[in-house]
């Protein structure tokens, strides 16, 4: 009988745990596990145990501090394993609090740049800090956090890893207050909705439902 899917991202949550240097601590074990606890079985499937390995042992050292407020960025060129050959590529860590619309704005981001997304991880982890931002010595959850991995093609000629990072930020920016500006905007779609009941002047009965539906959508869905 064919593992089915729990199980089967078990396996290979296994074979990576299986891959870390022997003496790697507990807390590393737990996270790699909660690294990779939202991957798809797919995600999983396409590297080898050893870089998903690597690629969180890496992430972890970067998630041990974070400053006080606002995200961390590291942007590097790395030589990466893939596929038995060894590839240039642009290696992204992001530590930001987590919100809607993160992933999607940077792949926005990164296609606008015209940058091929090669890997994108995206762990959400419960996180407690002390007030220098290291990792608490508690368990007591304060604060859920997007940790974002990602793999880009090389950065063209001219292009520094600064620039890229400032835009990062940027976008972040426009994000978080996307997210605040949320809810009245989603109080006022609701308000709209209303007024789309019925035939409106100019409007036939059904083209007025249609918007009020899309409204209601909008509102519910995002």
């Amino acid at each position: 009988m064919a593992p089915n899917y729990s199980s089967l991202h078990d396996q290979l949550l296994k074979k990576i745990i299986a891959a870390l240097p022997k003496l790697s601590s507990k807390n590393t074990n737990e996270f790699v596990q909660a690294f990779y606890a939202l991957s798809t079985v797919n995600d999983l499937q396409e590297i080898t145990p050893a870089r998903a390995a690597s690629i969180a042992i890496a992430c972890e050292k970067f998630y041990a501090s974070r400053p006080k407020s606002g995200p961390k960025i590291s942007v590097n060129k790395a030589k990466i394993e893939d596929e038995g050959r060894t590839v240039t590529r642009t290696q992204l860590m992001i530590l930001n609090d987590d919100m809607p619309f993160l992933v999607d704005s940077l792949s926005a981001l990164f296609t606008s740049l015209s940058l091929p997304i090669h890997l994108v991880l995206h762990p959400i982890l419960d996180t407690a800090r002390d007030s220098k931002g290291a990792l608490a010595a508690t368990h007591k959850t304060t604060k859920r956090e997007s940790l974002i991995y990602v793999e880009l093609a090389p950065l063209p000629a001219g292009f520094a890893e600064e620039e890229l990072t400032k835009l990062i930020q940027r976008t972040l920016k426009h994000v978080a207050a996307s997210v605040e500006d949320w809810p009245s905007m989603r109080d006022r779609m609701l308000v709209l909705a209303e007024q789309f009941t019925g035939a409106k002047m100019g409007i036939t009965r059904a083209d007025s439902e249609e918007v009020r539906d899309l409204l209601l959508w909008l509102a519910s869905n995002h």
